[in-house]
């Protein structure tokens, strides 16, 4: 899978991947549309979308959307909460020196690994 470095003119409210092509959008774009589907900024808040919007760009390794993965497992924010899921994705996102996950490993009280 490889990301798609301008969404163009995609609507973003149907951003989804092409299966076929096995691309994602752009990666920092989906981080920032996640955000705003999240908090309800400029769009109406749906915290099942924001998940799907940190999900495709953390498959592909973009490590600040698997820390905000992280961040939705460990608050239950558009999934259940699941502390290993959370675990899981933070430590990974914090050993590739994403500040904002290894903040929350600590604070967590979850090791690093």
């Amino acid at each position: 899978m490889h990301l798609v470095s301008d969404a163009g003119d995609m609507d973003p409210t149907r951003l989804e991947i092409d299966h076929e092509q096995d691309e994602v959008p752009d990666a920092l774009g989906c981080l920032w549309l996640g955000l705003c589907c999240r908090d309800g900024i400029g769009v109406d808040q749906d915290t099942k979308r924001a998940v799907e919007l940190y999900r495709m760009p953390c498959d592909a390794r973009h490590m600040p959307a698997c820390g905000a993965l992280g961040r939705c497992y460990w608050f239950g924010i558009g999934v259940p909460a699941d502390r290993e899921a959370c675990a899981k994705l933070l430590r990974e996102a914090c050993a590739s020196k994403e500040e904002g996950a290894c903040s929350l490993l600590q604070k967590a009280g979850i090791k690093r690994d």
